[in-house]
């Protein structure tokens, strides 16, 4: 399902917006839930579920201010970029 929703916007040359994932996203959702309650089911260890969301909001926190438009500065725009593909 989510190659099906991915995969017509590969052969596009130009940049890819957030809105192009949105029919993919409950997909995502549901897929990362049921990764985490076999994990969880599987190790008995409940902690590994704490880091993880612990990990999500933080970078949710991180990338708050580049991802709703807030006006901040530049360098805090290029400390983000992680990956050298990516533009804000």
């Amino acid at each position: 399902m989510i190659l099906s929703t991915w995969l017509p916007y590969i052969f596009i040359g130009r940049v890819m917006f957030m809105y192009h994932f949105f029919v993919t996203l409950p997909f995502i959702m549901l897929a990362i839930v049921s990764l985490i309650k076999w994990i969880n089911e599987k190790t008995k260890r409940n902690y590994l579920l704490i880091i993880y969301m612990i990990t999500i909001i933080v970078l949710f926190a991180i990338f708050y201010p580049i991802t709703s438009g807030m006006p901040i500065s530049k360098n805090y725009i290029t400390s983000m970029q992680w990956l050298k593909t990516w533009t804000f």
